[in-house]
């Protein structure tokens, strides 16, 4: 092995061998023999290098080579091909007087600044004076930037029924842990585990593994404690002699890409009491069916409504499929409680009354649903419409909470129409899309409680439909009706990326803040009873442009007629009522000037 030289690092890989012969470039057989009678210019036992290296790997990133003139000369210093094509001039004409080291290094990249193929490359040192150039004896630098390939061969133990990729799931009914199967070679062998369900993927536990085939076993905790509930990724990865990193999932950071997955199939779900939300109303008086999840086995259970602490029914149960009566009455949102010793978990159930009434209320179960940072496929990364894949509807949450568009808009609009026991039917997106549950058809409006995102084309086309031929449509919240999915039995696919034009021609410019929205025009009477303005600060979405076959019947602005932020424009028989607010119905449970104009739109989509 080369000793360490001023100014040379040590070598970290394997070093230049030396020897004693200088291997000559020839032109000529003629040449060749007086080059062989030559005294040499360089000194052969100076020469030392890091000959393996690795572009973009830190300590690696460079071949170094070092050697000293036995007498001056100008030099020319060129990385070649074993058949000595150029690739790469490190120097050119550099005066060495005798006793002189050279240091050189190479990033790999040829003269173009492009990079060079891996492979072995020679170093040329021309002499001007000598009028001859040797190759630097016993150097080969070696180009290697292939990663190692290890592989996570399959996550269990449990399988899939049909065959269909999925997440294993944390904590086992057993107790037992998960078994992951793996091949990997090269050194620094390891598992890391990465939650995943972050705004940025963390890692959460790393192990050292043995190279080969092998088992690793994981109970889901770190350090003899429980991970939290979310949704995680087990990875294998290895280092190569150079320390080309190589991983499972490829990359050391998994971020899925949009519309795309991990490599591999290291995808681990922890929930320790969750259940399903509705994804179609419950007539009032009947049962529900809620697939519930609780490792822990038994757990109680309670019904109240959104808004309420007095519970409407209660119980206790094992079982897998949860089957409780629903309250009669009035349409409603309610609210399932779980809980264990150790966890609590709340879910959604919808109701509909058995008396249709005029205004049907959509609840955004497309948006809600497809936002969950849940695992569907088994590659460990969150499966969300924002992220461009296809969702399973019915799938059960990690998150033991209730998503903040359900509790900081839906629930409280909700909450402000019971209060003043205005009646409506109720219903979700995912339900109209299937067929289900009360239709557009037979009620004067129709109110889209919550961030509507995400809703089935088909959907989008049906209300367009409705409203040209008389329907009122309020779209409650900002950013609704601005990308499409199809809805299936079970799934939403080919979620669209997001437009700023909605089905109705409203063309809408992003959020801003503003410090209030004033009353512009009125011939809808909409803002009628209330003191023309809305105090904030407030959230809002502008409307760049209206849809062009439609008549604005009522308008607010920002303040001094600036930008237009809510406006009912008629279009057809009906009529669209954008109010353009983000959180308008909780405002209307605080302000009276938002609780009166909530009034009088209600009279509105009533047919008023």
């Amino acid at each position: 092995m080369p000793r360490e030289v001023a100014g040379l690092p040590a070598p970290r890989v394997a070093a230049v061998a030396l020897v004693g012969v200088i291997a000559l470039t020839t032109v000529s057989f003629g040449a060749a023999q007086r080059l062989k009678r030559a005294a040499p210019i360089i000194d052969v036992q100076s020469v030392q290098a890091v000959q393996l290296f690795a572009p973009g790997v830190e300590g690696t990133a460079r071949a170094r080579f070092q050697f000293k003139m036995n007498q001056a000369d100008t030099a020319t210093v060129t990385i070649v091909t074993p058949d000595g094509d150029p690739i790469r001039r490190i120097v050119k004409d550099r005066e060495l007087g005798r006793g002189k080291r050279f240091f050189g290094t190479w990033n790999g990249a040829r003269d173009n600044g492009k990079l060079a193929p891996d492979g072995d490359y020679k170093v040329q040192v021309a002499f001007r004076d000598a009028g001859r150039a040797v190759l630097l004896p016993g150097v080969t630098l070696e180009k290697d930037t292939q990663a190692p390939t290890p592989k996570l061969l399959s996550i269990g133990p449990e399988k899939d029924p049909e065959g269909q990729a999925r997440p294993e799931l944390l904590p086992r009914a057993d107790g037992k842990p998960i078994r992951v199967r793996y091949r990997v070679a090269g050194r620094s062998t390891g598992i890391t585990v990465f939650r995943t369900d972050l705004a940025r993927p963390r890692v959460i536990l790393e192990e050292p593994v043995g190279e080969g085939d092998g088992q690793w076993t994981w109970d889901g905790k770190v350090d003899g404690k429980p991970v939290a509930a979310g949704t995680y990724l087990v990875a294998v990865h290895a280092k190569d002699l150079v320390g080309n990193e190589g991983w499972s999932t490829g990359s050391s950071q998994p971020v899925a890409p949009y519309g795309g997955t991990f490599d591999g199939r290291g995808g681990v779900v922890v929930r320790y009491l969750a259940a399903q939300s509705s994804e179609a109303p419950v007539p009032a008086g009947e049962r529900a069916g809620i697939g519930i999840i609780s490792p822990e086995g038994a757990y109680r259970w309670s019904i109240r409504r959104a808004g309420e602490q007095r519970v409407a029914s209660e119980g206790r149960s094992k079982r897998a499929y949860l089957r409780p009566k629903v309250p009669s009455g009035a349409s409603g949102l309610y609210l399932l409680d779980l809980r264990t010793k150790e966890h609590r978990s709340t879910s959604t159930i919808l109701t509909t009354g058995r008396r249709t009434e005029p205004v049907l209320v959509v609840i955004p179960q497309t948006s809600l649903v497809g936002a969950a940072q849940v695992d569907d496929d088994g590659d460990g990364a969150p499966d969300t419409l924002t992220r461009g894949v296809s969702v399973q509807t019915g799938r059960v949450p990690v998150d033991a909470t209730l998503p903040a568009d359900l509790t900081d808009h839906i629930a409280p609009l909700l909450r402000s129409l019971d209060r003043k026991d205005r009646r409506y039917d109720l219903t979700t997106d995912l339900a109209l899309a299937r067929g289900t549950g009360p239709k557009l058809r037979g009620h004067s409006g129709v109110v889209l409680a919550g961030r509507a995102e995400f809703v089935d084309q088909g959907v989008q086309d049906q209300l367009a439909q409705w409203v040209e031929r008389g329907g009122r449509l309020w779209v409650s919240e900002p950013g609704s009706l601005l990308r499409s999915v199809k809805v299936t039995a079970s799934q939403a696919t080919s979620p669209t990326q997001a437009s700023q034009l909605d089905p109705f021609g409203f063309e809408l410019e992003p959020l801003e803040r503003v410090r209030q929205v004033e009353q512009l025009s009125d011939r809808a009477h909409l803002w009628r009873g209330t003191d023309g303005r809305f105090e904030g600060p407030l959230m809002v979405e502008p409307i760049l442009r209206s849809p062009t076959d439609g008549t604005k019947v009522s308008e607010g602005t920002t303040p001094g007629g600036g930008k237009p932020v809510l406006q009912a424009v008629q279009i057809g028989r009906g009529t669209v009522v954008r109010t353009g607010i983000e959180g308008f119905g909780a405002q209307s449970l605080r302000d009276p000037d938002a609780r009166e104009f909530l009034r009088r739109l209600w009279s509105f989509l009533r047919g008023g």
